[in-house]
């Protein structure tokens, strides 16, 4: 399917990354109160936490920030250490340089910061098993990429469905590696 890059508006995108910057400096400071005043600050702002891992953090993005689209629900990634920036940076890398066939295996990016500071992608309901992945998308994914087994690919947190089909939500440095 292909997807065009949809531009946030210029106070949404503002409001993106003054709110990732306070999350990732409640962290840079090791702070946990700034950590919980950070956190409570984007719910202020009507985003609501829905993932989490050790480098970034993802809240339900409000509907009243999403431009008028086909996009009816989505995600904002959030980094709360550099590592998170980096991983940040590394999806916007693959998104803007991947085939279009490889494209067609990865959740789209909505909009995003080009520093790394966010990332907008469409809202996606986890997968609960690796037998759950449809039609074959893994190894599409797989053979797009010309690689086997790729263990970064198999781990199905990593995937989600959006409009019903199967797409990969994080995705970095191990796709990156085996694009052209």
């Amino acid at each position: 399917m292909a997807f065009d890059h949809i531009e946030l508006d210029k106070d949404t995108s503002s409001l993106l990354t003054q709110l990732s910057q306070m999350l990732y400096n409640s962290n840079a400071n090791a702070n946990p109160g700034g950590r919980i005043e950070a956190l409570h600050g984007i719910e202020r702002q009507g985003l609501r936490l829905v993932g989490a891992s050790y480098q970034r953090m993802v809240f339900l993005l409000p509907d009243e920030h999403l431009p008028d689209s086909n996009i009816k629900k989505a995600v904002v990634k959030f980094p709360t250490e550099d590592r998170g920036i980096h991983q940040s940076q590394e999806e916007i890398e693959v998104w803007n340089s991947a085939s279009v066939d490889v494209k067609s295996y990865l959740l789209p990016l909505v909009d995003y910061d080009i520093e790394g500071y966010w990332v907008v992608m469409p809202y996606a309901d986890r997968i609960e098993s690796s037998w759950d992945i449809k039609d074959g998308r893994l190894l599409g994914l797989e053979n797009a990429l010309g690689v086997d087994e790729q263990r970064e690919l198999r781990q199905v947190e990593n995937w989600g469905d959006w409009r019903g089909n199967d797409y990969l939500l994080d995705y970095g440095s191990y796709v990156l590696t085996y694009l052209d």
